[in-house]
């Protein structure tokens, strides 16, 4: 196991959350550090923190989104003439949760990836060839095992492409005293997991950090934190040194090339077929499936009740706020031209023929609107062709030809089927009911 008393880290993203905990888990172990934060002033009560340990500390301040600053934190670190030995790559951002995810805008992809892929490859690049001259270097860039939510498609892009370029690069430096791997945190209460997340920032310590302390001379491994969750850093070393194979990335295959020494090689098509048309033993993604522990298994439900729970708030939130506003359109008062709305009617449906309703029945005590009259009321979308019903139930009136189209109109009920029309129509065109205006 590495000792890193004396040596120097670089942490970023440490002013809170996992950053944080990792700053402090290397202070306690000696490690001086350079605590990145978004600004100088974010990290001074990590700071603080870590220098209680007697170690030397800097803070450096830089908004990856920006990348000019990421050079600029670099630079800067250069100045103070120390000798970085240790990355940990924490900082991230997670853009967005979209749930009609179909929207999703470019500016996510953008904003995701300059802060989880771009800025920490720049910080990788810029220390390696350091690393490699003196013959000792250690990397570690945080990942995901966020799948399948394309509701977060941009954080979950950037961090599948991290994990491509770092395995890509970490190829380059196997066999070397030159570590590069990755880690998962798990689904942790941070600013980025949210309130919702199952996991205590403390449940990824030691996992998120065991990269920095191997010797083995691997790389190109993905330290998931959960596996090391209670354990001591001795134990956690070698765990990650004897029980992880080489991370394949989001999509994995099974290993069919190693067979049993006894298998004839004339029989190694056939035993690889065999291993192929397995189907039970190999997850979603061929992944072989291994036991889960009780604890990784009750992680897993709890993960996915509280992301069910999260979304039906959402809907119901949605849901209450499309009520809301179909509360307030209805209490607007509605104005349109003529034009509009001859535009509107001719737009619409006839309803007519066999089908159509009964004619309003023909009262002669009040012919007009009679309160005894019976008025078919038609459906909202639909306009009557029937005839209309003033004096005689015999006599048709035409349509009136509405002049000056550009002039507005003010939009009112109709007394009898208490649908929007017009004010001062001859007639109301959902019910039929012709209609006597009044001034005043």
């Amino acid at each position: 196991m590495v000792d890193v008393k004396g040596r120097w880290a670089l942490v970023t993203g440490a002013a809170r959350g996992i950053g944080y905990g990792a700053a402090l888990f290397l202070a306690e172990r000696g490690c001086n550090l350079v605590l990145h934060g978004r600004t100088k002033d974010h990290c001074q009560k990590v700071l603080e923190k870590v220098k209680e340990f007697g170690v030397e500390a800097y803070v450096v301040g830089a908004e990856f989104s920006d990348l000019s600053q990421v050079e600029d934190m670099l630079r800067e670190i250069d100045i103070l003439g120390i000798d970085i030995d240790i990355v940990l790559n924490n900082a991230g951002i997670q853009v967005a949760y979209r749930n009609e995810y179909l929207l999703t805008p470019a500016s996510d992809y953008e904003e995701s990836f300059k802060i989880n892929t771009i800025a920490p490859m720049m910080i990788a690049y810029h220390f390696l060839p350091l690393m490699e001259k003196r013959g000792f270097g250690r990397i570690v860039n945080t990942t995901s095992g966020r799948r399948l939510e394309p509701q977060q498609a941009g954080y979950s892009a950037s961090k599948a492409a991290l994990d491509k370029v770092t395995m890509d690069l970490a190829a380059q430096y196997e066999g070397t005293n030159v570590c590069i791997n990755i880690t998962d945190p798990g689904w942790c209460r941070t600013d980025l997991g949210g309130s919702s997340a199952p996991n205590d920032p403390a449940s990824s310590l030691p996992g998120v950090v065991v990269g920095a302390f191997i010797d083995d001379k691997k790389s190109g491994r993905n330290f998931s934190a959960g596996e090391f969750a209670g354990m001591s850093l001795e134990d956690a070393v070698k765990k990650a040194e004897n029980g992880f194979p080489i991370y394949t990335g989001s999509v994995a295959y099974p290993d069919l090339t190693k067979q049993e020494d006894t298998a004839d090689a004339t029989d190694t098509a056939e035993i690889s077929s065999e291993a192929m048309d397995t189907p039970e033993e190999t997850d979603f993604f061929g992944n072989p499936i291994e036991a889960e522990t009780d604890y990784a298994e009750k992680l897993r439900l709890l993960d996915d009740a509280v992301r069910e729970e999260a979304e039906k708030k959402a809907r119901e939130e949605a849901e209450q706020e499309r009520l809301a506003a179909l509360k307030a359109a209805s209490n607007e008062k509605v104005y349109i031209s003529k034009k509009e709305l001859i535009a509107l009617i001719d737009s619409l449906p006839s309803f007519s023929g066999p089908d159509a309703p009964p004619q309003p029945e023909y009262n002669p005590v009040n012919p007009i609107n009679s309160a005894n009259t019976v008025n078919t009321i038609t459906p909202n979308y639909m306009l009557s062709d029937q005839p209309l019903v003033p004096h005689s139930a015999n006599k048709k009136y035409e349509q009136p030809v509405i002049r000056d189209p550009e002039k507005r109109v003010k939009i009112t009920n109709c007394p009898d089927c208490g649908r929007y029309i017009p004010s001062g129509t001859p007639f109301c065109p959902h019910c039929r009911s012709v209609l006597v205006w009044t001034k005043g």
